[in-house]
């Protein structure tokens, strides 16, 4: 055993290879963080706007009804269709269930982030910059191209498609943009060298930023195509539903931010101390 290994053990591995079975821990780490975020969010602002909807979604119904029918000992009060109906939980106790959905969603994300990382394996990608194309792929799946189709909705919004409807459509725009996706880094990765340059004239680079660029725009443009539009069915305070929808993707997309830059520097400090005093106990 020499000097070195016997006195302080390097425990910080090698910022470019690649993390393995790590990436569970990378991923999960970063998206209950980034969850707990997007919670914190939603309670300084997003849960204002909030309020402000269901504020609007239940005056009419209040107004009604000026001696308090409908209301219950939970003191939350509905409207569906013209009638009053008592919400099954408090305010805080949704805000409660707010800040968990959060956090398990962020969990959910972060293991199918990693089953994909470890499904792919390694590329000539660096683990940093594989893991910056992951989350934008998944940030174009599940928030960007949904967002410019089917924008989200505050409560007493009745749009023309029924739920279901709305919900089958938005899950068929992420199987068209994962699939663009898919279908788009395995082409980035099969055209390189000669097989790029001999698709054209454009060169190695260029041919294969073209060929994926469109790749991903072709699933866009016939979901786009197909996939009948929604409009909102009654008339509803212009501003509050801006608000409401800026506020909405905003919490989404600082999810998306925090993964990705928290996961970056988890990639940066990986440490593996009990490996560490392992192999220098073994030499």
């Amino acid at each position: 055993m020499d000097d070195i290994s016997a006195g302080f053990p390097v425990t910080e591995p090698d910022r470019h290879s690649w993390p393995g079975v790590g990436w569970l821990r990378i991923a999960v780490l970063a998206g209950i963080a980034a969850g707990l975020v997007a919670a914190a969010f939603n309670l300084g602002v997003a849960e204002r706007v909030l309020d402000e909807a269901i504020g609007l979604e239940n005056a009419p119904a209040a107004t009604s009804s000026a001696d308090g029918a409908g209301a219950t000992d939970h003191g939350e009060v509905g409207r569906t269709h013209g009638g009053l109906v008592a919400e099954p939980f408090t305010r805080d106790q949704q805000k409660g269930g707010m800040i968990i959905g959060q956090g398990v969603v962020g969990l959910a994300l972060g293991l199918l982030l990693a089953g994909v990382a470890l499904m792919l394996g390694r590329g000539t990608l660096t683990p940093q910059r594989f893991w910056l194309a992951l989350v934008a792929a998944g940030a174009w799946a599940l928030l960007i191209l949904p967002a410019l189709k089917y924008p989200p909705l505050p409560p007493g919004v009745e749009a023309v498609l029924e739920i279901e409807e709305r919900q089958i459509n938005y899950l068929l725009l992420v199987v068209a943009a994962g699939g663009g996706v898919l279908i788009a880094s395995a082409v980035w990765t099969r055209l390189s060298g000669e097989g790029a340059r001999s698709l054209g004239p454009l060169g190695s680079a260029a041919t294969r930023v073209v060929s994926v660029a469109a790749l991903l725009v072709v699933p866009v443009v016939v979901a786009f195509l197909l996939l009948p539009a929604d409009e909102i069915a009654v008339s509803f305070d212009a501003g509050v539903l801006a608000r409401f929808r800026l506020v909405a993707i905003g919490s989404q997309a600082l999810f998306w931010v925090v993964l990705a830059v928290l996961g970056l520097w988890l990639l940066e400090h990986r440490r593996l101390p009990s490996f560490a005093r392992r192999r220098t106990a073994d030499a």
